[in-house]
């Protein structure tokens, strides 16, 4: 005779066991005699199409929500579990999520020998175990360690392993909660010299959350000023103005003063007015100064000291333009005067008459 062998496989019987033999289930090759195939039995045989690739997309449970099995004597009532994993097959071929068949269901460890019972809170992760039916007519493919042989994606949670049963795939995952934040709200706030703090509450569980908020040291820049330059001889002012980062209208109270060169300068060489801080130096200070590159430091006493740079040069001597000299023109003969010559020869005849007639007498 034959037995059949869990759901697919139709096997020879190699030997019988007693009755009262607990290998006698249908995980032994060996059968009672009640099981044996006789003659006049028919017996249908189905080809199975392999599924060698399966996805799986799970909802984390809602923060704050919670799961309770109930317990009949020591036997769990897994089936019955509260709040059990909600999943799906996105693209499923030859396949459908099956949550109630074999108890998918939130295990209180890895390994599957408890439920899990009480609520979800965000921040953690939870283990379950969730469960996948072949369609008639197909199979999950098989591995040699009877976990799943084709390839499997996890959606919204971390793989751990799967089992492979024929009709069904166990996959075995740990899933993240996830608290529901509201926005961060200041509770203090910071100072020069202290940090403050701000906070955020869960909308699903109430849980708040709190960080501080870091306090900003005061900082002095330059804004106007730095890299400029006066010419010697100029009724022109220089000006250069300081922002300090953080209640800029108080920045003049803490100045202190400035530095030529690395030398103090009196008060009474410069003016300082508030909007930031704004320091000109009138020409008159400006003159006592060589021509070249000068370094100007404004000091403050809450904050960092803020260095700038500027050039005096010497008054600029205009250079007279030379007038160009007129041109000579030469004489070509062709401008002659018939009047001049005429007189020239009526002079030179006289005077000759005047020679002769002296030579007769």
């Amino acid at each position: 005779g034959y037995r059949w062998i869990f759901r697919h496989e139709l096997k020879p019987i190699t030997d019988f066991a007693k009755e009262e033999d607990p290998r006698t289930a249908m995980w032994d090759e060996r059968l009672k005699g009640d099981e044996v195939l006789e003659d006049g039995t028919d017996v249908y045989c189905m080809m199975y199409k392999e599924v060698d690739s399966a996805e799986v997309t799970i909802v984390p449970p809602a923060c704050g929500t919670e799961t309770t099995t109930p317990q009949d004597g020591s036997w769990w009532k897994w089936d019955e579990q509260t709040n059990r994993p909600v999943f799906s097959t996105p693209g499923a071929a030859g396949y459908h999520a099956d949550a109630a068949a074999n108890g998918s269901s939130w295990e209180s460890n890895e390994d599957g020998d408890a439920p899990f019972i009480g609520t979800f809170k965000g921040g953690q992760e939870y283990f379950a175990e969730l469960w996948l039916e072949a369609d008639f007519g197909y199979a999950f493919k098989e591995d040699p360690h009877d976990t799943y042989g084709g390839a499997l994606a996890v959606n919204g949670a971390t793989l751990i392993r799967s089992f492979w049963d024929y009709d069904y795939l166990g996959v075995s995952v740990r899933v993240p909660v996830e608290h529901d934040w509201s926005d961060w709200k200041t509770n203090k706030e910071p100072s020069e010299t202290e940090d403050g703090e701000e906070s955020r509450t869960c909308a699903l569980c109430g849980e708040t959350e709190t960080r501080p908020i870091p306090h900003q040291a005061v900082e002095y820049r330059s804004t106007d000023g730095d890299g400029k330059s006066w010419e010697k001889g100029s009724t022109n002012s220089l000006t250069f103005t300081f922002k300090r980062n953080r209640s800029d209208e108080t920045a003049l109270s803490h100045f202190t003063g400035i530095r030529m060169d690395g030398a103090d300068v009196d008060p009474s060489k410069y003016t300082k007015v508030s909007g930031s801080v704004i320091i000109t130096l009138p020409p008159a200070y400006l003159e006592t100064l060589s021509a070249g590159k000068h370094t100007l430091d404004a000091l403050f006493n809450d904050g960092n000291t803020v260095t700038v740079y500027f050039n005096v040069t010497d008054k600029t001597v205009p250079t007279a333009t030379p007038v160009p000299s007129k041109p000579v023109t030469p004489n070509t003969g062709d401008n002659s005067n018939p009047g001049l010559w005429a007189a020239l020869l009526a002079i030179s005849v006289l005077g000759l008459a005047f020679m002769l007639k002296r030579k007769k007498a």
